[in-house]
């Protein structure tokens, strides 16, 4: 099946809650002036209108296997071949649940690097295989949450956090900053948000997906 096939299962479509959290931690990066910015993977371009709407001034572009809606000047691009944008160009690089639809997702890191510019943020999201959701689904059935029957062959690659902090420092040009970990965990059987039965718990066993955040060196 081809990627742009692959990627029509998901109809380019991510999460308002996760691109919500992205937003919030990415603001303070954001408020700078003449900023390019771009949203890899930006399917109908939700996280770009959300960009734009708070920070009109920013230079916001945005990459998809597919052009999902017209009018903001997205680029279609084949992830597995490299990006088309030059070296060190900028400043912002979101990457929000695409990873995990890569053949390659060390190349997919590389290329994050290779446009960032020195001293640029990349904000690398994807499914947390590590969560007590995902565990328990891989210890009965064979495979982690998000990466069963229904959800092939959009999701190709399921990456641990340990791995892909290992795929940001293997460029020797990204510094790992931090790993967040998004407040959506289901409880396991359930359609249940453990934050709406459990407030007070977080972290890895109860988020669904997870984001590095690194900067160029």
């Amino acid at each position: 099946m081809t990627e742009n096939n692959a990627l029509d299962m998901t109809h380019g479509a991510s999460s308002a809650d996760i691109h919500g959290q992205i937003f919030d931690m990415a603001r303070p990066s954001l408020v700078h002036s003449n900023l390019r910015c771009l949203d890899l993977g930006c399917g109908q371009g939700d996280f770009i209108l959300r960009v734009k709407e708070n920070f009109p001034d920013i230079e916001m572009q945005g990459a998809d296997g597919k052009i999902y809606r017209e009018g903001l000047g997205i680029k279609e691009v084949d992830f597995n071949k490299g990006l088309p944008f030059d070296d060190n160009y900028f400043n912002i690089v979101f990457s929000i649940e695409v990873i995990e639809h890569i053949e390659n997702p060390r190349l997919f890191v590389r290329e994050i690097s290779r446009i960032l510019k020195p001293g640029g943020k990349a904000f690398i999201s994807t499914p947390n295989i590590e969560s007590l959701r995902s565990l328990f689904s891989f210890v009965f059935r064979g495979y982690h949450a998000s990466f069963g029957p229904k959800d092939y062959p959009a999701h190709i690659s399921p990456i641990a956090e340990y791995d892909l902090k290992h795929m940001v420092t293997e460029t020797k040009a990204l510094a790992f900053q931090q790993t967040h970990f998004f407040n959506n965990g289901t409880i396991p059987k359930t359609r249940k948000l453990w934050r709406d039965v459990f407030p007070f718990l977080n972290g890895k066993l109860i988020s669904d997906n997870y984001m590095i955040i690194a900067n160029k060196i």
